[in-house]
């Protein structure tokens, strides 16, 4: 990752974690050690900072969506009911990145809600009926 992270960006971490960047520190651990992993980043829905390297980062959060993650949609009023403006999708095979693009340029979604990254649904979910 050779571009700078600046503020109002959205980053991905290596383990899975999103968040908006709300200011970035002049020095980096990536100066010292090699790494990617910044020393000082404000983020607005974390703690001071996310934990692990960050991989990837755009000012679009549609660019960090990965295979697998959960996102949450709002749904156009024009192609819905009111009941169902909100929906739940897991990206992969059926309803990928590139068909919820088109579908909030088409104006099907008319925003992304949250998104749960696959590590975090992993590390979070409960297994009914023990482990398999």
């Amino acid at each position: 990752m050779e571009d700078k992270i600046e503020v109002n960006e959205y980053v991905r971490t290596d383990r899975g974690e999103i968040a908006k960047v709300t200011s970035v520190a002049k020095e980096t651990l990536g100066e010292i050690l090699g790494a990617n992993e910044y020393r000082s980043i404000g983020f607005c829905n974390t703690e001071p900072y996310v934990y692990g390297n960050i991989v990837t980062h755009s000012k679009q959060i549609i660019d960090l969506i990965e295979d697998k993650d959960i996102v949450e949609i709002k749904l156009s009023e024009e192609f819905v009911e009111k009941k169902d403006k909100k929906k739940l999708i897991q990206i992969g095979d059926i309803y990928t990145k590139e068909t919820l693009q088109k579908d909030i340029d088409n104006g099907i979604i008319t925003r992304i809600l949250t998104i749960l990254s696959y590590n975090q649904y992993m590390a979070n979910c409960y297994k009914v009926g023990g482990r398999e």
